[in-house]
């Protein structure tokens, strides 16, 4: 498949480093855009990192955007036990950072969704919105069975290729757009004794998860619900959570999977876009609703 004009521009664009520190543990951030652009913070799901962002972040015009990986995740360190509260401390000391200068738009992808939420719940003022995407709550009822992962173990792999093409989204679904799965492949991946292994801990899948009993409507702080009509939100549940958030609405995308930012990083992007916290000078052009945005 042809790489697009607007992607192989966006990921030429090298984002910028830095690290911030949350109880002594380092997070690494990616960042694009204006230093004084209306602020745009990115958070990514489970196993992932802060480059599944690359494509986009570059997309969102006049804004600082900053990407972090979670502790455990991409290049941040790594910690003895993963919980949603203290990822929700590491957003807030990026927010708190010299990196954001205004309350931002934070945005989260699935495990990063629940994240966003608990940062909205307890730090509302510090927020201009949120946008939780693709993002599953279990019900109580579920029980805690992604803890039974805590003493998983790294795998070390001897040929780096071997690793990029056994990477595999997870759930699982075939990829629209192959090269934006490569790109994100190739920075999944870092040199270790003896060969080369995922970046990602093995165990931050037995964190302690959020359930969709302790989701409630925040006062302060809007906070919008973006799903793929075949990701983990079928139509009842996304508007079950969207009645628990007090009628916050749906956007839905229409042939998109749970992966959003990879099956429709061009629509996700205006929908970011459109959610940034105007400016005095600003009007707003969007606001959320039980929307489907079709995809061709």
């Amino acid at each position: 498949m042809t790489q697009p004009d607007w992607y192989t521009g966006a990921v030429a664009e090298e984002p910028e480093l830095a690290t911030v520190r949350t109880s002594g543990v380092a997070t690494a951030l990616r960042m694009w855009g204006p230093a004084d652009g209306a602020p745009v913070v990115l958070v990514h799901g489970g196993a992932a990192h802060a480059a599944w962002w690359d494509h986009i972040g570059p997309l969102l015009v006049a804004c600082r955007v900053v990407a972090l990986d979670l502790s455990g995740h991409g290049d941040s360190a790594w910690r003895d036990d993963y919980r949603i509260d203290v990822w929700r401390d590491e957003v807030l000391a990026v927010i708190r950072s010299v990196y954001v200068t205004e309350r931002p738009l934070l945005v989260g992808h699935s495990m990063g969704g629940l994240v966003a939420y608990a940062t909205a719940r307890d730090h509302a003022d510090e927020l201009g919105g949120a946008l939780i995407v693709d993002s599953g709550f279990p019900r109580q009822a579920e029980g805690d069975s992604w803890r039974t992962l805590r003493d998983a173990q790294r795998r070390v792999y001897s040929d780096r290729q071997e690793m990029i093409d056994r990477f595999r989204l997870m759930p699982h679904s075939e990829p629209r757009s192959p090269f934006v799965i490569d790109h994100v492949a190739r920075e999944s991946i870092v040199a270790v004794d003896g060969g080369w292994s995922w970046k990602f801990d093995p165990r931050v899948f037995a964190h302690d998860g959020l359930a969709f009993e302790d989701v409630f409507p925040i006062a302060d702080c809007h906070v919008a619900i973006v799903r793929g009509d075949h990701g983990l939100l079928d139509d009842g549940e996304a508007y079950a959570l969207s009645e628990r958030l007090g009628g916050s609405g749906v956007v839905t995308l229409a042939d998109c999977g749970h992966h959003v930012l990879l099956d429709r990083p061009l629509e996700l992007a205006d929908i970011i876009q459109s959610n940034v916290p105007r400016r005095p000078s600003q009007s707003a052009s969007w606001e959320p609703g039980n929307t489907i945005i079709g995809g061709s």
